[in-house]
């Protein structure tokens, strides 16, 4: 297979990935009040998950407000900590 067909046969999986993605970071955003500080980085990581599909799929709109609101969280690591 070559790797022009790979690419259009993973598509629709990418597509699906990034539908997700989205559905999950918009959940976590609604409830991003009640996330406990030692859990928010759950937060900028939906984001990376976010950005690497619409990459893939060549939407540069998405990448670029996914970037965005990435940079938002850019000083949160894992455990809600700071980077010093």
């Amino acid at each position: 297979m070559g790797w022009t067909l790979g690419v259009l046969l993973a598509y629709p999986a990418i597509q699906e990935l990034s539908k997700y993605s989205l559905k999950g970071y918009d959940g976590m955003k609604a409830h991003e009040r009640t996330i406990s500080p030692r859990e928010v980085y759950c937060i900028p990581e939906a984001l990376d998950r976010l950005i690497a599909p619409y990459t893939a799929l060549e939407k540069p709109d998405e990448v670029k407000k996914s970037k965005a609101l990435r940079a938002q969280y850019s000083t949160i690591q894992r455990g809600g900590k700071k980077p010093q």
